[in-house]
Formats: structure tokens, sequence, C-alpha cells
């Protein structure tokens, strides 16, 4: 009977590994573009990397967009319960925001920490400069066509 040596941080590649990308990339595509694009990047890439937070980086991916739309409904009751102004809704969008970067920041640095283990032993790695611009162009061309900024929906969505 052998013992195996194992690393509990260690990626476990698939067979997206060809597909890696710095988990920077997925963090400016949300930045740039939004959760609609970065969020299921960053689920992909965890997958391809084999990242070993990856149960828990999904979790938080796919929990993003439902926290969206729960404080966007908050937000919604409490500047009419309180008769704020409209203008008050300009900071619901921004703590909003803030709430989908701030899920972006902590899958960026849940998955760095596979990344650069899995980089070290030889990993391939992608450059996604590409899809990140491209994400950022469809952005302003097809998702704001389809969802109007000024209502809930677009703030979630994007």
């Amino acid at each position: 009977m052998s013992a195996a040596y194992t690393i509990a941080d260690e990626p476990r590649p698939g067979r997206l590994a060809e597909y890696t990308v710095n988990p920077f990339w997925p963090l400016l595509t949300t930045m740039l573009a939004g959760s609609w694009a970065g969020l299921p990047w960053f689920i992909f890439n965890g997958k391809a990397m084999g990242s070993a937070g990856f149960r828990r980086e999904a979790l938080i991916a796919a929990l993003t967009p439902v926290a969206a739309v729960v404080l966007a409904q908050l937000s919604a009751l409490i500047i009419s319960a309180l008769h704020l102004p409209d203008r008050s809704l300009a900071y619901a969008f921004v703590i909003i925001t803030a709430a989908k970067l701030g899920a972006a920041y902590w899958l960026y640095t849940s998955q760095h920490r596979s990344f650069g283990i899995y980089e070290h032993f030889g990993g391939r790695v992608r450059q996604g400069a590409a899809v990140a611009i491209a994400a950022a162009i469809a952005r302003d061309h097809v998702v704001r066509a389809a969802f109007d900024a000024s209502n809930w929906l677009g703030i979630v969505v994007m």
C-alpha cells in the first residue's frame, strides 16, 4: 500500500485546460463589459484549470445575480417607503454594482491561487484580451439595446 502525496490547493486540470486564462481577464471583462460576461467566464475558467475551490467559486458566481435582484428589490422598497426622490436610485445602482464587482474580485483572488500553481507546473495559458474587448463591444451594441440601463433589469444584468 503506497501513500499518495497531494497538495490541497493543487489544481486538477480537465479536458478544457487548453482554454485556461489568467483570472485577471474575467475580472477585467466584468469591469468593462459587465457581470453577464465575466461571471460565466470565471466559472468556465475555474473548471478548465481545475481550480481547488471550483464549487465555492461557481456558487458565488451563480448567487451574484440573485443578490443583485435582491438588492434591487430591497432598494426599491426602501426608496418608496421613505419617499425619497428618484435621483436616489443612482445610489442604489452604485450598491448593486459594488456588490457585483466585489464578488468578481473575490472570484479573482480565489482563482489566482490555483492559477499560480497551474502555471508553475507548465499549464497552458491563453491570452484573454480579445474576449474582454469583444465582450465590452458587445455590451455597448447588443446588451444595451436589449436592456434599457434605466430599468432595474438592465442594472442587474449588466
